[in-house]
């Protein structure tokens, strides 16, 4: 997601915001939702957001909160976030396939030393054959 700096005066009813979060679960979390409802108060705008899968509004936000309006959305890199942030999603999709690759390596490098040994093995056991051969 990238988001550009904007006058809260210009920030309308729609826009996505970027804000710093001071309340309940979003007290300092970055927090991307949708502006549902601006007002002024004095000389200060005041906001009301809602996440777009949320059925209720977020506690309002003021305009020092306010960091900045999205201009696009990546796709790719809210997936990698997302995961990142889950802890189900990064167990199995970075963590699980990351020791399957090391269990992996160590099993090819243990078996790779066992091969080794038996090939010393079968090398000192035709050694010895050669030169009981040779003897007679």
């Amino acid at each position: 997601m990238l988001s550009k700096t904007k006058e809260v005066s210009e920030i309308e009813i729609g826009d996505d915001v970027v804000y710093l979060g001071k309340e309940g679960d979003f007290k300092d979390r970055i927090v991307t939702h949708r502006v549902i409802e601006k007002r002024v108060q004095g000389e200060t705008y005041m906001f009301t957001t809602q996440g777009i899968a949320n059925y209720e509004a977020d506690p309002e936000i003021t305009q020092d909160q306010i960091i900045g309006v999205v201009m696009c959305n990546i796709e790719p890199l809210s997936y990698i976030s997302k995961m990142i942030n889950n802890l189900y999603a990064f167990y199995f999709v970075i963590f699980l396939p990351l020791v399957l690759l090391v269990f992996v390596e160590v099993r090819r490098m243990v078996l790779g030393v066992k091969k080794e040994k038996i090939d010393e093995r079968k090398e000192h056991i035709e050694e010895k054959a050669n030169d009981e051969d040779r003897k007679e």
